[in-house]
């Protein structure tokens, strides 16, 4: 019996583990992409598209994310344009966000945004807020 409470104490102990800076880090990058990504999405009246995955690219602070339509069981609903688009959104600076929207056809990167955040803004939210940000 000591053995299983034990046993539960560790598993719920090692649940609680803090998260690194690093993870924090990616988190609050992936959270500032994302919402980056949302806003433009609205902002073009493409607001069905829908995070589908996203790509570590060369660095940490570069990202590609996928965006596509929704389907029901597999088929595209009112495709009116392209069934996916893709971003590219990194780091550039200290507080500098760039987002790019990677055309496949041509294969490259034009620039939609780059946005300076103030530093107490990037800081602001804790890992907590980050974590609960939903794709």
């Amino acid at each position: 019996m000591k053995n299983l409470m034990l046993c539960s104490v560790l598993l719920l102990l090692a649940g609680c583990e803090k998260p690194t800076a690093t993870q924090i880090q990616q988190q609050r990058h992936g959270f500032i992409c994302k919402s980056l990504i949302d806003g433009y999405l609205n902002a073009q009246h493409l607001g069905q598209f829908k995070f589908w995955e996203q790509q570590q690219l060369n660095t940490q602070q570069n990202v590609e994310y996928i965006y596509r339509q929704p389907t029901v069981h597999g088929v595209m609903l009112g495709i009116l344009q392209q069934p996916e688009i893709r971003f590219q959104c990194r780091k550039e600076a200290r507080q500098q966000y760039v987002l790019e929207v990677l055309d496949t056809k041509l294969n490259q990167a034009l620039p939609v945004l780059t946005v300076h955040l103030p530093e107490q803004a990037e800081n602001q939210l804790s890992a907590a807020d980050y974590s609960n940000f939903s794709d």
